[in-house]
């Protein structure tokens, strides 16, 4: 599973590099479709939550299709990114570029240029041609009977290979077991087996230290920045939670659905992938790595005012205490889950709450010092 997710995660920041470039990319090596009749892509639906892209002419541009089910039954000149649950390329589809996709199930009866696929289930028809690489496509199941012109990079924990099936290239491949015949390869073979073997008591263990190991060190590096470097921050945060718990949370809930969809609003469109990229990497970054960190710095301060011990030694030491008991949580089955999202939520809420409230203070300040002096001038009318 864990290498899966690896994939998966690999195979997303390759999608990320090649639409960054999509529109830049000489597309010189492959052959190129002669242009039709301009007419718009038409898409229908056939069925509730079915999309079907078709035309009786070529699209020239890059597709972007999400819903729960896709099918393209026409050329694209482009290349195409999909995430769906259930995705078919019938016979009359040809993709004369790169294909991205993400989805439960995936079958390609056409023609596609190179193939990036993470599917729980991957079908390669024999009717199916790829024309040059299946550059990565991995999940759990693959059945092959189509033609696969140059290399291929395959990681299934199973592989069905028809007798129609051929790779004119080098294949790399992993699997449960040895399943692809070296007779259908023209190139060189390269196999490794996937075992699912029970980790030792003492491995499990060394994980988990060495897991706890990087949570502590990102956690102090977090901590210490923001003590030293943003002091006004840490003070702010303190005073949020204190007061405005309920609504940082409301805060954090909203930004934790909402900073997606805006970095893929603004992934569509050509100025706004840089700032969609790091807008995403910064958000997975806080998500991932110093959510505990930012939630136990405001927990500390607290505990510190009651104490009366309110020193940046003391302020780092109960932080990292907090780090580490938030960590210890999440490792128990189900409460961990609920730890670990409302720590999630209530890291992004503080942090949209200071920066949303931090121009309303301002505002708010300029107001009262106008009201200020004009009161006053209006006192100093009134004595004269």
């Amino acid at each position: 599973m864990k290498s899966l997710k690896k994939f998966a995660f690999v195979l997303l920041l390759t999608c990320i590099i090649t639409l960054l470039f999509s529109n830049i990319m000489s597309y010189a090596e492959n052959p190129v479709i002669e242009p039709r009749t301009m007419d718009e892509a038409v898409t229908t639906s056939e069925e509730p939550g079915e999309e079907t892209v078709s035309s009786s002419n070529e699209h020239l541009e890059d597709l972007y299709l999400l819903n729960s089910s896709v099918t393209i039954d026409y050329p694209v000149n482009g290349n195409v990114f999909i995430c769906a649950k259930n995705v078919n390329i019938k016979s009359s589809a040809y993709i004369n570029s790169s294909l991205f996709v993400f989805a439960e199930n995936v079958t390609i009866d056409g023609a596609v240029f190179d193939l990036y696929s993470a599917s729980s289930s991957l079908s390669i028809s024999s009717n199916a041609r790829i024309l040059r690489d299946v550059s990565a496509a991995g999940g759990a199941t693959l059945n092959l009977s189509g033609a696969i012109y140059r290399n291929a990079n395959l990681y299934f924990d199973t592989i069905n290979v028809g007798d129609s099936a051929s790779i004119n290239g080098n294949l790399k491949y992993s699997s449960n077991s040895e399943s692809i015949s070296k007779e259908i390869v023209a190139g060189s073979v390269t196999f490794n087996e996937v075992s699912y073997e029970e980790a030792s008591t003492s491995s499990v263990i060394a994980s988990y230290l060495e897991n706890l190991l990087h949570v502590l060190v990102v956690s102090l590096i977090a901590i210490l920045i923001i003590i030293f470097a943003m002091p006004k921050f840490a003070e702010k945060e303190q005073k949020i939670l204190e007061n405005k718990t309920f609504v940082s949370i409301g805060y954090g809930a909203i930004a934790i659905i909402a900073i997606p969809i805006i970095c893929f609003i603004l992934f569509c469109t050509v100025l706004g992938i840089l700032p969609a990229l790091s807008i995403l990497f910064a958000y997975l970054f806080l998500l991932v790595e110093i959510s505990s960190a930012i939630v136990a710095i405001p927990l500390a301060r607290i505990i510190c005012k009651k104490i009366n011990k309110n020193t940046k030694v003391m302020n780092i030491s109960l932080s990292i205490a907090v780090v580490l008991i938030i960590w210890l949580l999440e490792q128990i089955p189900v409460l961990g889950i609920i730890v670990s999202l409302l720590v999630s939520i209530l890291s992004l809420g503080l942090i949209a709450y200071s920066i949303f409230h931090s121009k309303l203070e301002d505002k708010n300040v300029v107001a009262q010092s106008s009201t200020v002096i004009e009161t006053n001038t209006n006192k100093e009318s009134d004595n004269k």
